[in-house]
């Protein structure tokens, strides 16, 4: 089986696990009793050691995946980008949050191997997605919604002339 299979098999079967092992003697129903669906990132490996987490790294393939309901047998959907568009088809997905209301979600995301992460915001409900303002040369990971409309983010921008920066930071 590929990585990619593997990587999906695992989330559901961590997801179905998750229900299970709530299920107690006292009529709860589990962690996830009253949670639809849950959203998660599917991305190749990255080493043998089955790192994602690398960002320097560029393979196209990442998606942003919902399964609904979360159970093992609930149906999958890509949430981005199978439809966003040609410009899409070879993203890769590094890391992503959803908005406190549930109707976006940024992500770091590059679209080619000649380009650096940038950050995009996917609206759930229309499917749009829109590419944030950033500095090309830089890389933009690990994007987190903030209070105020705001976006958290890391950057390998160097911010102190002769501070050295530290590996993925």
């Amino acid at each position: 089986k590929s990585r990619l299979h593997i990587s999906r098999a695992l989330a559901i079967a961590t997801a179905a696990a998750a229900m299970t092992l709530g299920a107690g003697c006292n009529g709860d129903k589990g962690p996830l009793d009253g949670v639809d669906e849950i959203v998660f990132l599917q991305r190749e490996a990255r080493s043998s050691f089955g790192d994602i987490f690398q960002y320097t790294s560029y393979i196209p393939s990442g998606k942003i995946m919902k399964l609904s309901p979360p159970t093992a047998d609930g149906e999958l959907t890509v949430i981005c980008c199978d439809d966003q568009g040609p410009e899409y088809a070879n993203i890769d997905i590094m890391a992503y949050d959803i908005s406190f209301d549930a109707t976006e979600i940024v992500f770091s995301g590059k679209l080619s191997g000649g380009e650096r992460y940038g950050l995009f915001v996917i609206s759930l409900e229309t499917g749009e997605v829109e590419q944030l303002p950033t500095d090309p040369t830089r890389d933009h990971i690990y994007p987190i919604f903030m209070p105020g409309d705001k976006v958290m983010f890391m950057t390998n921008a160097v911010v102190e002339e002769g501070a050295p920066q530290h590996r993925d930071e």
